[in-house]
């Protein structure tokens, strides 16, 4: 809801954060290294999901940057357009 207040500093200091009621500053985090090792590494390896009823392997989780390419080609036009249409296509 609009007008969630997490525990702790925020709460205490009356600021609202109805983004924390969706996910803790742990998964926040966590979901942001998970980005940021796709993006700079091409890969993520949840290692740390022992809770998943899947294997590892299905997991994983590997970008095919030549089809990002072929999509970026693709459109004419200027860098805002194109990255439009990489948003579009992801």
């Amino acid at each position: 809801m609009p007008d969630f207040y997490p525990a702790g500093v925020i709460a205490s200091q009356l600021l609202l954060a109805p983004e924390m009621e969706l996910m803790t500053e742990s998964q926040i985090v966590s979901t942001m290294n998970a980005y940021n090792k796709l993006v700079n590494e091409n890969m993520y390896y949840p290692g740390s999901l022992n809770y998943s009823n899947y294997t590892p392997d299905q997991l994983k989780v590997t970008l095919k940057p030549a089809r990002l390419y072929t999509a970026w080609n693709c459109v004419s036009g200027s860098a805002a357009a194109k990255a439009e249409a990489m948003v579009d296509y992801l």
